[in-house]
């Protein structure tokens, strides 16, 4: 029952756009922002890659209900990489929940790597509270 509430959206993707600023895609958790998806990678909308982070939220989730053991934030960790289009990832045991490219951190006044840190530490939180039982 639990994991179907969960997955019944506990995280919500929703377009933001002004007409000053780039379009901007949030993911959210229960009315909490966990990353705002504001730049294009490897080809796909901001909206597209926000789609994609949900995604894996939602199977990091199943695997953490799946496997019956209290979730471990220490195990939502940000990788440097050197391939592709992004510089860091940020991963939940073999799940790439979401990479991070120049573009983000520019549109985010930042460096990449401060700026997965930002997202890991929102995705451990998110993935917490919906796994928690209180």
């Amino acid at each position: 029952m639990r994991t179907v509430i969960v997955l019944a959206l506990l995280f919500a993707v929703g377009s933001i756009a002004s007409a000053q600023t780039a379009p901007c895609t949030t993911v959210a958790h229960s009315g909490d922002t966990i990353l705002r998806m504001r730049a294009e990678a490897c080809g796909l909308t901001p909206q597209q890659r926000a789609v994609l982070v949900h995604q894996q939220l939602v199977e990091a989730m199943s695997w953490i209900f799946a496997s019956q053991q209290p979730f471990k934030p220490e195990c939502v960790v940000v990788r440097r990489v050197c391939r592709g289009c992004f510089r860091h990832e940020v991963w939940f045991r073999n799940i790439r929940i979401v990479g991070v490219t120049q573009a983000d951190a520019d549109a985010n006044g930042c460096c990449t790597q401060q700026l997965a840190a930002r997202w890991a530490e929102n995705i451990r939180r998110s993935l917490l509270e919906a796994t928690h039982d209180c």
